[in-house]
């Protein structure tokens, strides 16, 4: 028995997701963000009744300045002039006459326009127009860009990149409305002309110059808010974008633990380089300054080293005793260090936690097969020298405690850290 009120779902609608489960556009891509159904709300498609007067007027606006210039322009060029005014024939010929005025009228409109309504967003005279769908080609994302890419610093040659780029998206534009007005332009004109052969003729005055007045005005009249439209589409759009980014990208580091994770986020879930031939395990003696790393990891940890005097470059090392180190290891879990000489001065450090890469450390070589002395003293955590504390760098806190007992590996080294 159905409740009153109640509805079946339309087939194909969207539920929303049960707690807990994982939504799947949590990962955001940023070139397609418009296609993310999390930030539809952001992009829908609104147009209030201050947008709708603010685009009439420039629509008004425009078409009596550009129907006034046009129509002094005209009376310019064929009042007084000594041959007649035909439609084909050069030098006086409206048909060309009508061809260049459209994408000359297009590119000045272009510009005026970025200026006008960019200042008006900016100021918050009108807000702008959003829209859910974005282009994905590189011509629709070159001509659609907010922006103005700049390759010179110079501020004349910046100024002719900015016309230059400019120009050429109004020249986009201006090729569907050149196949929209120009022929049936055209046509129109041959109903007013004087028909002699394949030609037709006008007077030189005021035919001319009422024509150039009302295709002008009209060319203004379509271009001005069209094009003031896709600026306030872009300015949003722009706007949009950078908010969602900033978004994430703060969600993204508060979700990692350390400023090393944030560093290395790319490669935390993958797993680091297999060990080479030089990163073999050797029993043996644990060098100062790994010692000194192993100390500042974790608390309460023992670490056992085997009492051999392994061969390091033909140099017999001294080993160290079973002892106990001040450490900051928690139970079941397990750290790796590999230790591996880059020359004879500088060697490298790499501390990693199961498969991910933790933190690496490059110092002096001579520290590392520094010979140990004074095994209870460091035990018992003397304070190490500047130039240890130099190559000691903090090394990363591990969140993963799944993992029982803690190996250092070393080309020169190999201990054991486990739990008392």
């Amino acid at each position: 028995m159905k409740l009153f009120g109640s509805k079946k779902p339309k087939r194909g609608s969207q539920t929303q997701p049960r707690a807990g489960s994982k939504d799947p556009s949590s990962e955001i891509d940023m070139s397609c963000a418009f296609e993310k159904k999390r930030y539809k709300h952001l992009y829908h498609f609104k147009f209030s009744i201050p947008r709708i007067l603010y685009l009439l007027i420039q629509a008004v606006g425009s078409f009596i300045i550009s129907g006034g210039v046009e129509f002094a322009i005209a009376y310019g060029m064929y009042h007084n002039a000594d041959q007649p005014v035909r439609l084909w024939r050069l030098p006086n010929t409206l048909s060309g006459d009508a061809a260049v005025t459209l994408f000359v009228q297009t590119i000045i409109t272009y510009w005026i326009e970025i200026i006008l309504v960019r200042a008006d967003l900016h100021s918050g005279i009108v807000k702008p127009i959003r829209v859910r769908w974005w282009p994905k080609s590189r011509l629709m994302l070159f001509i659609l860009d907010y922006r103005t890419p700049y390759y010179f610093t110079n501020w004349f040659c910046r100024i002719i990149e900015w016309l230059v780029v400019n120009a050429v998206r109004a020249l986009f534009w201006s090729v569907p409305l050149f196949f929209l007005f120009w022929p049936a332009t055209m046509g129109i004109l041959c109903a007013p002309g004087e028909h002699r052969g394949n030609e037709y003729y006008y007077n030189h005055f005021p035919m001319p110059q009422l024509f150039k007045l009302i295709y002008g005005g009209t060319l203004g009249f379509v271009m001005t808010p069209w094009f003031a439209f896709l600026h306030m589409y872009m300015f949003y759009h722009k706007h949009a974008l950078d908010a969602i980014a900033k978004r994430d990208e703060k969600a993204r580091n508060t979700n990692l633990e350390t400023p090393i994770d944030v560093q290395n986020a790319s490669q935390y879930n993958s797993g680091p380089t297999p060990p080479t031939t030089n990163d073999v395990n050797v029993t043996g003696a644990l060098g100062s300054a790994p010692t000194v790393a192993a100390t500042s990891l974790r608390n309460n940890a023992a670490v056992e080293v085997a009492n051999e005097q392994p061969t390091v470059n033909g140099t017999a090392t001294t080993a160290l005793p079973n002892n106990v180190v001040n450490s900051a290891l928690p139970s079941r879990s397990r750290v790796t260090m590999v230790h591996q000489p880059i020359d004879n001065t500088v060697s490298r450090t790499t501390f990693t936690e199961g498969n991910s890469q933790a933190a690496t450390f490059i110092g002096s070589d001579a520290v590392h097969n520094r010979q140990a002395q004074d095994t209870s003293s460091l035990a018992a955590e003397q304070p190490v020298s500047q130039h240890e504390q130099a190559v000691d760098l903090q090394p990363p806190s591990f969140p993963n405690d799944d993992m029982d007992g803690v190996s250092f590996t070393s080309a020169h080294t190999s201990t054991s850290v486990v739990r008392p």
